[in-house]
């Protein structure tokens, strides 16, 4: 019964791993894949400075003034300058319905400040601090991402995972199906696995409020990459 239940084992996994083969004439084709979470080691503050104002040349002045009152704020907050950026300024004509149409109702600025920083809760719960203030009046979001270093790193390690993981599966079916002299023919490195050849999420959401602060955390970003690898066999 033991040795039944060894055979039914190995034939099951073989069954597995066929599933991520193809064997056509003498070439066998193997999918390699691999699976990596990663916690993303920067913090990506979005915060969006807005102004109204009857008289447009008003409306920039208070924006200008707001904006650069906001980046003096952060700086002496512990953000470095090059951390720091400015994205889509715009100043726009504020319409509201009258009576019988759309009335002009002076003009609207905005801009959008975006910081990326390394995560540390502490300095995260300082600005956010900073930035509830009511004098500021100030919207923002909180997310985290990979660095280059961490996305560099995941994809030279899971491209070798995944070639790894697809020599596995070609010597287990050699092996099984007694094929012989196994050689490389082509390497497809493009491969896509499940959509993409390297699969993350970019950038990820997460907190939970306790009293006054914030516990905020990044979660673990999956990263997938597939590779596909076709062998010459002798039988």
């Amino acid at each position: 019964m033991r040795t039944k239940g060894l055979l039914l084992l190995i034939h099951l996994t073989l069954l597995n791993v066929l599933s991520f083969a193809q064997v056509s004439g003498n070439l066998l084709k193997i999918q390699g894949e691999a699976v990596i979470y990663e916690t993303p080691e920067n913090m990506v503050i979005n915060i969006a400075v807005r102004v109204k104002d009857s008289l447009y040349s008003k409306c920039s002045d208070l924006l200008i003034q707001k904006n650069n009152r906001l980046i003096t704020m952060l700086q002496e907050n512990a953000v470095p300058k090059e951390a720091i950026k400015n994205e889509q300024i715009k100043i726009d004509r504020n319409f509201n319905f009258g009576k019988e149409k759309l009335e002009q109702d002076g003009y609207s600025g905005e801009v959008n400040v975006k910081l990326i920083l390394k995560f540390d809760t502490k300095h995260l719960n300082d600005l956010m601090n900073l930035l509830k203030k009511d004098s500021l009046n100030l919207t923002y979001s909180v997310s985290f991402q990979l660095s280059a270093n961490q996305k560099e790193k995941l994809l030279r390690d899971a491209t070798k995972l995944a070639i790894a993981d697809a020599q596995n599966k070609a010597m287990l079916i050699a092996e099984s199906l007694k094929l012989k002299d196994l050689k490389i023919k082509e390497i497809n490195y493009g491969y896509p696995f499940k959509g993409s050849e390297l699969v993350l999420s970019d950038e990820i959401y997460y907190s939970a409020k306790l009293d006054n602060s914030f516990l905020v955390y990044p979660r673990p970003i999956e990263v997938k990459k597939g590779i596909s690898i076709i062998w010459e066999f002798k039988q």
